[in-house]
């Protein structure tokens, strides 16, 4: 965040937050690569290094003078509409229907998640750590500072 903002004045960040325990469980289980990742095969290491995440977004929201608008993933997920029309606002952008319908623009995306965001946002990833939890104790004691 710190080079966007010494690169791009005026720029703005949505950030969007999610459940830890779901954040984590995403990423081990999400396919990416361990070479490129190592991290995601413990749940011990993978707890500690969300832990270093948030502590980097307070570091960068107390010293940056830059618009951060933070999203709760289970919120957007909730209130499609209500969530999007916050962001477009803080974009200062006009509202426009489709961003609704994002999943019939046709465009390919190269992300872990490219066969879901051509699709309409599910429920089933709220929580979904719930199912595992009882696998969870190393990820858990490690977001919890142990």
């Amino acid at each position: 965040l710190g080079l966007i903002a010494m690169l791009l004045p005026g720029a703005k960040v949505i950030h969007c937050r999610r459940h830890p325990l779901d954040t984590c469980l995403s990423c081990y289980m999400g396919g990416i690569l361990p070479a490129r990742a190592p991290f995601v095969t413990d749940l011990r290491h993978l707890g500690l290094v969300y832990r270093q995440y948030e502590r980097i977004m307070r570091h960068w929201q107390a010293v940056l003078d830059l618009p951060i608008l933070e999203i709760v993933y289970e919120d957007l997920v909730n209130d499609l509409e209500g969530e999007s029309r916050r962001m477009i606002d803080f974009l200062g952008l006009d509202w426009d229907e489709r961003c609704l319908r994002y999943y019939e623009s046709g465009r390919s995306v190269l992300t872990l998640s490219y066969a879901q965001v051509n699709k309409p946002i599910y429920k089933s990833a709220v929580a979904r750590y719930r199912h595992y939890e009882k696998h969870l104790g190393p990820l858990k004691a490690a977001l919890a500072g142990g």
